[in-house]
């Protein structure tokens, strides 16, 4: 029977997922102190493998690009996830951008 579950929605190993490039790790536990509160997270981390194909993150590896620490006791979605990790990097979550008519800058008007 097949489990239709992700990997990222219930008990994994350490290795998450691993693809040529790179591979999704869970890198233990850690706990975050905030004021009077410690919380126990999962360490999942995006790390470049050595193997990695892609010209653009061969420099990167093997290191480390995107990291999440999800609550032991909380329920995230491998979307939650997912959006977590990619949130890691950029800083945000990225939304495709808005096409508008671009005014001439200055340094355009006055070569015309």
């Amino acid at each position: 029977m097949h489990n239709s579950t992700s990997k990222l929605e219930g008990g994994f190993g350490y290795r998450v997922h691993n693809t040529t490039d790179a591979r999704l790790d869970m890198q233990g536990y850690t706990t975050v102190k905030d004021e009077d509160e410690e919380t126990r997270c999962f360490n999942l981390q995006v790390q470049i493998n050595k193997s990695c194909k892609r010209k653009s993150l061969q420099r990167y590896a093997p290191g480390s690009f995107a990291v999440l620490l999800v609550p032991v006791h909380e329920n995230w979605t491998a979307e939650q996830i997912k959006e977590g990790l990619i949130a890691s990097v950029t800083g945000y979550v990225v939304s495709p951008p808005k096409t508008t008519k671009a005014e001439p800058s200055e340094a355009t008007k006055e070569t015309k």
